[in-house]
């Protein structure tokens, strides 16, 4: 017996919502439903730290998504001393 179109979007939301992806700390928004990642996440919000919802372009749905800023120094001395 083979599974249609939509019997199968059925099936994998039911597992999606059983087992969401859970993301922290990545280099773009992902999608908690369908794991759709957003390549241009650095767009959204207007740059800085920042919390927002927006609709899935993959699967439709709603969720929250937050951006954290952290900051990294580098420094090395002026002169050419080296002390």
């Amino acid at each position: 017996m083979s599974t249609t179109q939509p019997q199968r979007k059925e099936l994998l939301d039911e597992i999606n919502d059983r087992e969401p992806y859970v993301t922290q700390f990545e280099d773009n928004i992902i999608c908690p439903y369908c794991g759709y990642e957003v390549r241009d996440s650095w767009e959204l919000g207007g740059g800085g730290e920042h919390d927002d919802s927006m609709i899935c372009d993959a699967c439709a749905r709603e969720f929250e998504w937050s951006r954290i800023l952290t900051a990294q120094y580098s420094t090395r001395r002026i002169g050419g001393d080296g002390k």
